[in-house]
C-alpha cells in the first residue's frame, strides 16, 4: 500500500533490515521487517542536504503524528542509523514519522557539528534541522508540538546541542552513547529546560561515563546535573532502581523529578555495555523503545 501522504515523484529505496546479521545484536521485537524509505534532499543556504524518511501507513483518516529526528554517529551515515537503531518498525507500530538526516563530511567522515572533535566544521546543521522540520511540516501531517531528537554517539551529542540552542524546535531529546562537548556544555545558556534522556554503557571506552577531559568530552554525571538544573529538578532527589535483565547486563536507571512531581531527566547505565546502540538480549531492554517511551511523554 502506498502512503497517501507521500509524493509519487520521490525516489524510494527498499531495505530489508537484517539487523542480527549486520550487527550481531538482537533488537527485540522489531528486526527483519521490510520497510520503505523515501530518500530526499533540501537546500540549506545553497548546500544540498540529504535525509531518509519513513512514514507509517495508516488505515484511518488524516491525523497529525509526532516526528522523531534520529541522528547517526561520527563516521557513520543515515543508512547505518536506520539499521543500527531499527526504529522504523517501531514508528510503524506507534504511529510516528521518523527521519534519518545525513551529516556532511569533515575530513572524509560524516559528522554533526558539536565542537570538540568537530571543531573545524562549518556545517550549518542547526539550520538544516530547522529547514527540514519546516519543509516536512508543509507536506506531511506533523504535530509540531511533538518533534523529538535522538541519536547515537556524535548524533547524541548533537541532539543535546539542539535541545540547548533551539529548545523551541524540540519537545524532548535523547542520547545513546553520547554526552556533551565542553563547548556545547559551556554554551548551553537558554533558560527553557528541554526534557532529556541519556543511555550509556558502563564499559564504553569511546565515550566513557567519566568523560575525557583531553578531548573535551563532559562526564555524564556533570551533564545530567546541568539538565537537572535547567529542568528545575533536585539532583539529590532522584529515583534510582535497577531493571533486572541478563545477569551480566543489569540496567541502572535514575529518574529526576521536578517540583511538580513530573519526570524531566532520565539516565540509564547498561552494566557491561560498550559504545553501541544499547540493547540487552533476553530481557526486552531495547534502546529504541526506551527512547520512544521517554520522548512521547512530552509536548511543547
Amino acid at each position: 500500500m502506498v502512503n497517501r501522504f507521500l509524493s509519487p515523484s520521490i525516489h524510494w529505496i527498499h531495505r530489508l533490515l537484517l539487523i542480527t546479521f549486520l550487527w550481531g545484536t538482537s533488537f527485540t521485537g522489531y528486526s527483519q521487517t521490510l520497510l520503505e524509505y523515501r530518500a530526499d534532499r533540501i537546500d540549506v543556504n545553497g548546500i544540498q542536504r540529504d535525509y531518509f524518511i519513513y512514514v507509517p501507513e495508516t488505515k484511518s483518516g488524516y491525523f497529525e503524528m509526532p516526528l522523531v529526528l534520529n541522528f547517526h554517529g561520527y563516521g557513520l551515515s543515515a543508512q547505518d542509523q536506520i539499521e543500527r537503531s531499527d526504529m522504523s518498525a517501531l514508528a510503524q507500530k506507534e504511529h510516528f514519522i521518523i527521519v534519518y538526516p545525513q551529516g556532511s563530511y569533515l575530513n572524509g567522515k560524516r559528522h554533526w557539528r558539536v565542537g570538540s572533535y568537530t571543531r573545524a566544521s562549518r556545517a550549518e546543521d542547526i539550520a538544516f534541522v530547522e529547514e527540514l522540520i519546516d519543509h516536512l511540516s508543509e507536506e506531511l501531517p506533523i504535530d509540531k508540538n511533538k518533534v523529538y531528537a535522538c541519536g547515537f554517539s556524535n548524533g547524541g551529542y548533537f541532539s543535546l546541542r539542539l535541545a540547548c540552542t533551539r529548545p523551541d524546535l524540540v519537545a524532548a531529546a535523547a542520547s545513546v552513547g553520547g554526552t556533551m562537548s565542553q563547548e556545547n556544555y559551556d554554551g548551553c545558556l537558554t533558560s527553557r529546560g528541554v526534557p532529556v534522556f541519556l543511555i550509556n554503557g558502563s564499559q564504553d571506552a569511546i565515550v566513557p561515563l567519566q568523560g575525557k577531559s583531553a578531548k573535551g568530552y563532559m562526564p555524564i554525571r556533570t551533564v545530567i546535573q546541568k539538565w537537572c538544573r535547567k529542568n528545575d529538578c533536585n539532583y539529590r532527589n532522584s529515583q534510582k532502581f535497577t531493571l533486572d535483565c541478563a545477569k551480566q547486563n543489569n540496567v541502572e536507571r535514575i529518574r529526576y523529578i521536578d517540583g511538580n512531581g513530573t519526570l524531566r531527566v532520565q539516565q540509564d547505565v547498561v552494566q557491561g555495555g560498550g559504545h553501541e546502540w544499547l540493547n540487552v538480549e533476553g530481557c526486552g531492554y531495547n534502546a529504541s523503545r526506551q527512547v520512544w517511551l521517554f520522548l512521547r511523554r512530552f509536548s511543547k
